[in-house]
């Protein structure tokens, strides 16, 4: 049989061999008293590019749909395991939670990266938009070790937060993207916007819920190892359905795994082991997709020891200007600026041709101002110092330092690595 196009026996190898990696990672998380998707993203990061394993991944996007993929299957298997009487008593506490808490957790983020980082203020509520939420795959693969024990309805509450904050922060993402852009209509629409996105994947996940329980009763299929199948097939369509219509799929397909789980239907208790297991494999790949994609504190260092060894030479600002293109947020049209910048520079006889300004950093901006603001510095025809790598002339930037930016990643990537020590440490006396 011919080998399948684009796909070879090593790549399949590494596959099999990453997945088996954090099935074991499982096993040593239980041991030494450390979640598993710190051993998942650590098992990434190992085999990424940087690491032992050599495997070089550089594609957002596609890590992207990995990860909405994977957070489906995952919210729908919590689902499946929730207790509906356990969950009711803290519904209120949850939404306030996964609404004003988030929207809190942004504002003190936008403020800090804005006195302290020295951010634009619109930048600096954008990345707390971006990160307030709690990340639901994470949660629930804390919440399911069979160490954490929480006391009284703790456990319930973080599940449901976690699982229904993620309308609030897409709000917030689109709205300071908005007032950036200066494409916002209003608070009021937005809001509107927010509600709808919410009530709808309450109300499709409830419904397919229902629907698909008692189709579950109804159906007689030939083989039972077709019931996964349709199970696999109803998180699809619910998240599928409801993102279409312009509700929220990932609160559709966990709202649509509780109502399932708190009914009777044919091979439950299978079903529900199934997607126990696909739960598990879901997060996996997940986490070892992102531990592939991101190297951590590492790229900090790797960022010193390169600008540590760059010699310097003249160079002329060829063109900087602004280009102005369209991104898609939530169903909603963004304006997005990019800085288009190119100097020339020779370097033993050889002329080459530049256009990073940092070692680390985006080429885009929802801000124009900020845009504005580092091209007037680079106007055309200016003689401009270019710090380039000797080993790679090719390899150049205008700037070299860090930035708040960099230190702080570098902080907490110590403190995370110090804490994950002392845990161990800990664990082992």
């Amino acid at each position: 049989m011919n080998d399948m196009p684009g796909i070879s026996p090593v790549m399949i190898l590494a596959a099999g061999l990453l997945f088996f990696l954090g099935a074991l990672a499982h096993r040593l998380s239980e041991r030494v008293g450390v979640p598993a998707l710190l051993l998942f993203l650590a098992i990434g990061m190992l085999a990424g590019s940087d690491g032992i394993g050599g495997i070089y991944f550089n594609d957002p996007v596609a890590a992207n749909s990995v990860g909405v993929f994977a957070l489906a299957f995952i919210l729908f298997s919590g689902g499946l395991d929730t207790d509906w009487e356990s969950v009711r008593p803290v519904l209120g506490r949850s939404i306030i939670l996964a609404t004003f808490g988030v929207a809190i957790t942004a504002l003190l983020v936008g403020l800090f990266c804005r006195f302290v980082l020295g951010f634009p203020l619109l930048e600096g509520l954008l990345l707390g938009s971006i990160v307030s939420s709690t990340d639901a795959a994470a949660v629930f693969a804390i919440m399911r070790s069979r160490r954490v024990k929480l006391k009284g309805l703790l456990k319930p509450l973080l599940e449901l937060e976690s699982g229904s904050n993620d309308p609030m922060a897409v709000f917030l993402t689109v709205t300071v993207l908005g007032f950036a852009s200066g494409t916002v209509a209003s608070w009021t629409a937005s809001l509107v916007s927010l509600a709808v996105n919410m009530t709808v994947g309450v109300l499709i996940g409830a419904a397919l819920g229902f629907l698909a329980s008692s189709a579950f009763n109804r159906m007689h299929l030939a083989y039972e190892g077709l019931y996964p199948v349709l199970s696999m097939s109803v998180v699809l369509v619910t998240y599928g359905l409801c993102t279409s219509i312009g509700g929220n799929g990932f609160m559709a397909v966990y709202v649509c795994g509780i109502v399932m789980g708190n009914r009777d239907f044919l091979h439950k208790r299978g079903l529900t082991r199934f997607h126990d297991g696909v739960g598990w494999l879901m997060q996996i790949v997940l986490f070892v997709v992102l531990g592939l994609l991101v190297g951590g504190a590492y790229l900090v260092w790797r960022e010193y020891r390169q600008q540590h060894d760059y010699q310097q030479v003249e160079g002329e600002i060829l063109h900087a200007e602004i280009g102005v293109g369209q991104i898609q947020q939530a169903h909603v049209q963004q304006q997005s600026y990019t800085k288009h910048l190119q100097y020339r520079y020779t370097v033993a006889g050889k002329e080459y041709v530049g256009e990073r300004i940092k070692l680390l950093g985006t080429q885009s901006s929802t801000s124009r101002e900020g845009i504005e603001k580092l091209l007037a510095r680079y106007p055309a025809g200016t003689k401009v110092p270019v710090h380039y790598d000797p080993l790679d002339p090719s390899r150049a930037v205008l700037e070299t330092g860090y930035s708040w930016g960099s230190i702080l990643f570098l902080a907490l990537g110590l403190c995370g690595s110090a804490i994950f020590v002392l845990v161990l440490l800990r664990r082992q006396s």
